[in-house]
């Protein structure tokens, strides 16, 4: 299948203005550009994305639907591009870096409870987010202080 494509684009090559090889040479420029710009419309996507994400993690009430609406697209092909160009799902990313910047504010503002902490990285609850630092940071957070 491949050894024919090199053939077929080979003789194209060569046989650049033969009225057989246009039809050929519009079908692979067509198909190259496609994935030029889907690869193009992906980054843009990770990259629109992300950067909501991080202006707004603070947001109790942020997930993939509001995302989505944000940003014009399906809830569906938001969370395959995302777990495709990110490498991560969008939940798991949140949560990541909700972890992160807790622990900035744990080591940087000893002035802050963690009541208060919880609230400033987006959790309303703060047994949710104690457990949930504690599943992902393996300690508790007032243990990580």
């Amino acid at each position: 299948n491949v050894y024919f494509l090199i053939v077929v684009y080979s003789w194209a090559l060569y046989h650049e203005s033969h009225p057989i090889s246009r039809p050929f040479w519009s079908f692979f420029t067509a198909k190259t550009s496609q994935k030029v710009l889907s690869r193009k419309t992906e980054y843009s996507i990770k990259k629109k994305a992300m950067r909501y994400i991080n202006e707004h993690f603070d947001d109790a009430d942020l997930n993939l639907t509001k995302l989505a609406e944000y940003m014009n697209l399906s809830t569906s092909y938001l969370s395959r591009s995302f777990k495709n160009n990110v490498g991560v799902g969008f939940v798991e990313y949140l949560t990541r870096l909700r972890m992160e910047k807790a622990v900035e504010y744990i080591k940087g503002r000893s002035d802050l409870s963690m009541q208060e902490i919880s609230m400033l990285v987006g959790f309303e609850n703060y047994n949710h987010f104690s457990k949930t630092f504690k599943r992902v940071m393996g300690c508790s957070p007032s243990g990580f202080r």
